[in-house]
């Protein structure tokens, strides 16, 4: 795999790492201690069970342990009835890395359907392709004119029974991008704006969570100094 874009608040955007992993897993930390600073994620502040979720989301490294944290999160805080995580390939299907949704049989119809045929019509993975470094934002933001009269809808939104979708992409490398989506299905309402600017600001924590799970970051050789950047 090659070296990975890291583009958060706390790593330079565009930047090329070659860090080490207890360096990642700092960078990460301050990530979320410094959440609520800006102006856009004071809706957050003073909120505990979401900093209690950033601190358990800071020890997780595992994609399971991952997954364990943000699906019963996201119900509560969303309302959702699916959460996924998809690594997107520009030359091959993408590669499922957790999934959750509420009906079996809707579970039958991604693995089915999505990973083979519909995910080349899903703009979330037209997205994944131009990103250079991360973005979140709702489907609705991204969806073609006409969303309900597109062949994604009538093949695969449609029958998912989603009334709404929002999700980040963020590069990984040249090749490879990572989607992580939650949807509401069919008796919900569409999400409403607060929840769209909440789970954005949420997204400057768990990007770099999720990253930190599936990056591999290089390993300095023992004989090699640790640079100034690595002891701070």
């Amino acid at each position: 795999m090659q070296n990975a874009i890291l583009p958060l608040s706390g790593f330079q955007r565009g930047e090329v790492s070659t860090i080490l992993p207890e360096e990642y897993c700092r960078r990460k930390s301050m990530v979320i201690r410094n959440y609520s600073r800006t102006e856009d994620e004071k809706i957050l502040q003073g909120s505990s069970k979401e900093y209690e979720f950033f601190g358990r989301l800071c020890a997780v490294r595992t994609m399971d342990e991952f997954a364990r944290e943000v699906v019963p999160f996201c119900r509560e805080v969303f309302s959702t009835q699916s959460v996924l995580v998809l690594r997107f390939h520009r030359a091959a299907t993408p590669e499922p890395l957790f999934r959750w949704v509420m009906e079996n049989r809707l579970e039958v119809l991604f693995d089915r359907d999505y990973t083979q045929f519909d995910y080349m019509l899903d703009p979330f993975y037209k997205l994944a392709l131009e990103t250079e470094n991360w973005v979140a934002c709702p489907l609705r933001e991204i969806a073609p004119d006409r969303f309900e009269t597109s062949e994604y809808y009538s093949k695969y939104f449609g029958p998912m029974g989603l009334v709404d979708d929002m999700g980040f992409v963020a590069r990984l490398d040249d090749d490879t991008s990572v989607n992580f989506s939650i949807g509401r299905h069919s008796g919900k309402r569409r999400f409403r704006a607060s929840e769209i600017t909440r789970f954005r600001a949420l997204s400057t924590v768990l990007v770099p969570s999720l990253l930190s799970v599936l990056i591999t970051p290089t390993k300095r050789d023992a004989d090699t100094p640790i640079s100034l950047e690595h002891r701070f």
